[in-house]
């Protein structure tokens, strides 16, 4: 499961790597970031996410200009074609979660569906440690990315 900054940085990259460090919802990464997201996501046949994340999601390519716009718009058709699933919970459910007031729809959301045997991909650590604390399974991107090195010379040996 992804959640939307991670999607956001994976639809950014798919349609122009170099908008990620020049559109204000992707800077704080760069191609290399896009490209270890992609090698992750490439090991998984389905992508699970939400109609919140995807909203979400839709809402910020929205900001980008065009062509990048209506290219990325066009990624996000084939990708949702293709390469995800979407898992539903009613917002009246989700907003009987303890920490709704915390996190909101979206988070609460990713908490409610993650428990039925998905992994949750996040950049967000407040989201991950609520998540882990819940026994939702759970990866921070950063701390994947700093391990590479380790898990590549590890595959070698």
């Amino acid at each position: 499961m992804i959640d939307t900054n991670l999607f956001l940085l994976w639809l950014v990259g798919l349609t122009n790597p170099k908008r990620i460090r020049k559109f204000k919802r992707t800077k704080r990464y760069d191609i290399s970031s896009y490209a270890e997201l992609s090698r992750v996501l490439s090991l998984f046949t389905k992508i699970i996410t939400t109609p919140n994340i995807i909203t979400e999601v839709s809402n910020f390519v929205g900001e980008l200009e065009n062509p990048d716009r209506d290219r990325c718009f066009s990624w996000l058709r084939t990708i949702l074609n293709h390469k995800i699933t979407e898992r539903y919970t009613p917002t009246i459910e989700i907003s009987k979660d303890r920490k709704f007031m915390i996190f909101g729809v979206t988070d609460c959301g990713i908490k409610q569906i993650a428990p039925q045997k998905f992994l949750v991909l996040t950049d967000d650590l407040k989201l991950m440690s609520y998540l882990t604390s819940t026994g939702v399974d759970a990866v921070n991107f950063e701390n994947l990315r700093r391990a590479e090195p380790y898990l590549t010379s590890f595959q070698s040996s």
